[in-house]
C-alpha cells in the first residue's frame, strides 16, 4: 500500500523559484533593508521631534542619511545606523546640569524607535515575501 505524489507541474515553478531567489530576491531584499533603515532613522527623528528635546539640529539632523555626524554601515545583508553627536545619549538617558545641581530626565526617544521598528519590521518583510512570491506565480 503507498501513495504516490507528483508534483513534475511544479517542477517549472521551483526552477523560477531557484533562480530568482539568488538574483533578483537577495537584490530586493538588500534594497528593502536600507529602506527599513532609512525609515528607522525617521522614527528617530520623530521620537526626538515628539519628545521636544532641546536641538539645534545637529543632533536631528544626524539622524538622516548622509547628514552630518550620521553613522550609515552596510555589512552585506546588514545596516547599522545611528548618530556620532557626542550628546545623543545624554539627552536619550539623561544627565546632570551643568554644575552638577539638577537631573534632567532622559526622554529615550532611541528605545521608543526601536520599539516602533520591532513592531514595523514584520509588516516590511511580509509585504516584501508577499510581492516577491506573487511576482513568481
Amino acid at each position: 500500500m503507498g501513495v504516490t505524489i507528483d508534483y513534475s507541474q511544479y517542477e517549472d515553478f521551483f526552477n523560477r523559484l531557484r533562480i530568482v531567489a539568488t538574483r533578483s530576491f537577495q537584490s530586493d531584499f538588500k534594497k528593502m533593508l536600507e529602506g527599513a533603515a532609512t525609515e528607522f532613522l525617521s522614527m528617530v527623528q520623530d521620537a526626538i521631534l515628539a519628545h521636544g528635546n532641546v536641538d539645534t539640529r545637529l543632533m536631528l539632523n544626524s539622524y538622516k542619511k548622509g547628514g552630518p555626524e550620521n553613522v550609515w554601515v552596510e555589512g552585506g545583508m546588514s545596516y547599522e545606523v545611528g548618530s556620532n553627536v557626542y550628546y545623543c545619549k545624554y539627552v536619550n538617558y539623561g544627565h546632570h546640569t551643568r554644575g552638577g545641581g539638577s537631573w534632567v530626565e532622559g526622554s529615550h526617544f532611541w528605545e521608543e524607535a526601536v520599539r516602533a521598528m520591532e513592531h514595523e519590521f514584520p509588516k516590511y518583510v511580509h509585504a516584501k515575501f508577499a510581492e516577491w512570491l506573487s511576482n513568481l506565480i
